[in-house]
Order: C-alpha cells, then structure tokens, then sequence
C-alpha cells in the first residue's frame, strides 16, 4: 500500500518544481493482519468462555451450599422427631388412658343421645312459674319414636296444638297450687318458651280465688333430648301438628 502526499509549502516557489515528493507505503503483509484479528478474536472468545465458565460455577457453588442447608434442616428435623417419640414412649400410659376416656365418652354420647335431661326441664318449669304458685307434681313419660313418623304422643289435641315443628317424644303433666286462674293461664304461655315443652294445654282447674288446684298437659319435643355427654342437638324434623 503507497500513498503520495503533498510537498511541504516552505519548499514550493513560483516557477520552481519541488524536488522532494512525500511517499508512505504499508508494507505489513495481509496474512499477518489477519493473524492479529483472528488472535484479537480468539483472546476474546476465551475471555466469554472463561467468564461463563465462573458463572456456572458460582451457580453450582449456591446450589451445592442450599443443598448442604437443606440436608441439615433436614436432618436437624428428624433427629427432633426422633426425640420427641422417644419423650412420648414416656407417656405411653397417659395417652391409652386418653384414647380410653375418648372411646367412653364417644360410648356415652351414643348411649345418651336419646336420653332427657329431667332436672333441666324441672328446673326451667319452676323457673317461669309466677309467684305464689306451688308445683306439686310433675309427671313425664317419654316413648320410642323415629323422626318422620305419626305416633300421637299426646293425643289428637296436643299434637295438633305442636306448632314447633319439633318431633313429639313424650308427654308430661304439672300440677299444682295458685292465687288464680289468671296465673295459671300465664304459666301456660310461659311454658311454651322452654326449650323442649310443646302445646302446654290446661286440663283442670277447680277451686275458689287463692286455693286453685290445675292440671297442664304438655308435650315433650326432642329438643330436650341429650344427655350430658352429648355435643350435640338431635336436628329436628317436623311432625304432625307443625307449620
């Protein structure tokens, strides 16, 4: 490669030619540059190669350390486990006396689901009587029924007297002693707010103004069923006589 350049201006006078004339010429062969850019070339491939090379390494090096946490955590959880087995293998005794007393009261609760609970229902009657009036007696009976069906637990005009919608399982009768027949007739409605007592009805009631003996018949729902090991409240159905 030449290249002819231009003489300096110093030297150029009018009607004189310039005897020096400037002359550069690139000698360097073609194969040489080109060795040059494939070495450039390869000095850079390297330089990517190398820098993913640590890329991948640095990756496995976090991998390898999760790795390490992990089976660590891991083993630190079963050796715990271990431990806690072995420290209930020393309350052996306590947790088959708990699985007993799970499996009995789970027994009671079946057993009892259909029982009544007679002192809560005795105690709810007393409760709602006005004053002056004196419960002698009261008397329950409670019958095998299956929700759905028709029996008449209390005759045709207590079940018809059943707006609850509760199913009917016995009957019983209160008796006793007040001041007046009004009285008697307010301790009727009362008796219809207490959890399973149904169409109280009056039956008797004999006697002059502050001695009245009365007689009230009422039917006893199965909302009053359950024992005292029962979680439960029976799910009611309707019966003859409901809404």
């Amino acid at each position: 490669m030449t290249t002819l350049a231009a003489p300096p201006a110093e030297v150029s006078r009018p009607g004189e030619i310039s005897p020096y004339v400037s002359i550069f010429a690139d000698l360097m062969p073609d194969e040489v540059l080109a060795t040059r850019r494939l070495r450039d070339l390869k000095r850079k491939i390297f330089i990517g190669m190398a820098g993913l090379v640590v890329l991948l390494l640095a990756a496995y090096a976090v991998s390898w350390l999760q790795t390490v946490s992990s089976r660590s955590d891991l083993s630190d959880e079963q050796h715990r486990a271990t431990t806690q087995t072995k420290t209930l293998k020393n309350y052996a005794d306590l947790l088959t006396a708990q699985q007993q007393v799970s499996a009995i009261t789970t027994t009671l609760s079946g057993l009892m689901k259909n029982d009544l609970q007679w002192q809560t229902l005795l105690a709810n009657a007393r409760r709602v009587a006005p004053a002056g009036m004196n419960l002698t007696t009261i008397n329950g009976t409670v019958v095998t029924t299956t929700a759905g069906t028709t029996t008449q637990v209390g005759g045709n005009a207590l079940d018809v007297l059943n707006q609850t919608g509760q199913l009917p399982v016995g009957s019983v009768t209160i008796s006793g002693t007040a001041h007046d027949k009004n009285s008697v007739a307010a301790f009727a409605d009362k008796l219809t707010t207490l959890p399973g007592i149904a169409a109280p009805f009056v039956t008797n009631v004999t006697g002059a103004k502050g001695a009245i003996n009365f007689s009230i018949n009422a039917l006893i729902t199965e909302k009053a069923l359950g024992g005292r090991f029962t979680t439960t409240v029976p799910a009611t159905n309707p019966s003859t006589g409901g809404k």
